[in-house]
């Protein structure tokens, strides 16, 4: 598979998901008190999507200008290339996804959010202290803090907290 062809597709798929993404975001419930205000909980989604779209376009459409003219390439080769490809991290990384989402309600968005992002990095090879704890850490406190204490916005604290109260 060529460089413009790994462009192209990867662009289109970051294209569909962003477009889904900023699909989903108009189904965030807003405060009736918020309604009218500039910034809420969606503003941000809408923006992550709109930024995704721009990004993902400037890979699609060199990629599709690269190809215009090309012949298509070899259905065979296609194939090798994606059985050749390495999927245990894909695998994993679903796993986790799937385990974060089970795991939010009830142990709140830090410390699901931290674990998330300690078991990503290992799986796509950070070692060392730094980017097994010190960086997920970071990233949570300071978007938490972003979130809750700025935005004022609630991020779930997770119900096994309840059995400390």
């Amino acid at each position: 598979m060529s460089a413009a062809h790994k462009r192209l597709t990867g662009g289109l798929v970051f294209l569909a998901l962003s477009g889904f993404y900023g699909w989903e975001a108009g189904n965030i419930a807003l405060f009736f008190t918020r309604e009218g205000q500039v910034f809420t909980a969606r503003t941000v989604p809408y923006a992550l999507s709109l930024l995704g779209i721009a990004f993902s376009l400037f890979l699609v459409i060199p990629a599709a200008l690269t190809l215009i003219g090309k012949p298509a390439a070899d259905a065979g080769a296609a194939q090798g290339a994606v059985r050749r490809l390495d999927w245990r991290p894909v695998i994993l990384l679903v796993v986790l996804m799937s385990a974060y989402v089970a795991l939010f309600s009830l142990l709140g968005f830090l410390v699901a959010t931290t674990g998330f992002l300690i078991g990503a990095f290992a799986v796509l090879g950070g070692r060392g202290p730094r980017a097994l704890l010190v960086i997920p850490i970071g990233t949570v406190a300071v978007f938490w803090l972003l979130v809750s204490v700025v935005m004022n916005i609630h991020l779930a604290e997770g119900t096994i907290w309840n059995v400390f109260r």
